[in-house]
């Protein structure tokens, strides 16, 4: 009876955390991500694909689930995503280009001038080696800024609304990096 009360508790046990979390290529992402005594919850999660190299793994988090990526951007809402490295062809340099482009390709000429300074801060903030499994955590906090963190370690935060919203068109613009990871992270997995 003892062995039978052990797995079933194991069975919940497992199940639950089974919930917690969810894979999504070579990586796991957690259901919520806490930041700053704030939770936000997996909106949703999908590949960055480059030609046919898988280069990471993304979740977007929200206070609330939303599928209007516009409004995502736009509103002055605690707002995360969750890269998590998954190809060792992706390397500081890269990194730092694709940040680079992606915020080029996806603003207007006008933002992409005017923030220029803050991007080159936040990028600043993308320092030392990169290796599969290391994970970013761009999370935006109203009145707080855009913060950026390495496995967990807080690197820095880049203050204003605009250019949150500059930054998180990189992944939900109107033509973004990548149309099909955008579809993936505004549905739940």
């Amino acid at each position: 009876m003892k062995k039978l009360i052990a797995l079933i508790t194991l069975a919940i046990a497992t199940s639950i955390v089974s919930h917690a979390q969810v894979k999504i290529g070579d990586a796991t992402l957690p259901s919520t991500l806490n930041f700053k005594e704030q939770t936000l919850n997996l909106n949703g999660a999908g590949i960055r694909k480059k030609l046919w190299f898988k280069l990471y793994s993304a979740g977007l988090y929200l206070n609330q689930q939303s599928k209007d990526a516009a409004n995502i951007v736009k509103n002055d809402a605690a707002t995360g995503i969750r890269l998590h490295i998954t190809s060792s062809l992706i390397s500081t340099g890269k990194l730092i280009g694709a940040v680079q482009d992606g915020f080029e390709k996806t603003n207007t000429e006008t933002t992409v001038t005017k923030l220029q300074p803050k991007l080159d801060k936040f990028i600043a903030f993308i320092d030392g080696d990169i290796e599969v499994d290391d994970i970013y955590d761009i999370i935006y906090l109203p009145n707080q800024g855009t913060s950026i963190s390495k496995n967990g370690v807080l690197k820095g935060s880049i203050d204003g609304l605009d250019f949150k919203q500059a930054i998180f068109n990189i992944w939900l613009a109107q033509t973004p990096v990548d149309e099909d990871l955008k579809e993936d992270l505004l549905k739940k997995p």
